[in-house]
């Protein structure tokens, strides 16, 4: 067994109530926000589908800065926010599989400005941000 094949196990395992969470957001309500100074409830349903794929996208690079990563459009509807995640999970799943056990013991660095301000093993990474 692979030190990565967990973390795929966990992203199969999560899917099912990722899934039914997305599904129960009312399309209608998409563009209301709990505050003026707030994201709205589109662009937050957007965040969690978005996670697995975004993160394991960052971690096949040895570093990530958030200021270098492009924000994705807001969504318009339910059936994008449901594609974004089945298009991530399925991205996050082969490029986690990718990742050998020596690279999986390599560290990985959260960077801000400039500077890392978390590193540990990229599978740490995978456990801790997945």
């Amino acid at each position: 067994m692979r030190l990565v094949d967990p973390i795929v196990d966990e992203i199969d395992q999560e899917a099912p109530i990722t899934r039914r969470i997305l599904a129960a957001v009312p399309e209608d309500k998409l563009p209301w926000k709990p505050h003026a100074k707030s994201m709205s409830l589109a662009r937050l349903a957007q965040h969690v589908a978005e996670i697995q794929g975004r993160l394991a996208q960052i971690m096949v690079h040895d570093s990530f800065d958030p200021t270098t990563f492009p924000q994705q459009a807001e969504p318009t509807t339910l059936a994008e926010i449901m594609t974004t995640f089945e298009t991530g999970r399925a991205r996050a799943k082969e490029l986690i599989c990718q990742t050998g056990d020596e690279r999986a013991l390599q560290n990985w660095s959260f960077v801000a400005g400039g500077q890392p301000s978390m590193t540990l093993p990229r599978i740490a990474a995978y456990r801790v941000l997945l």
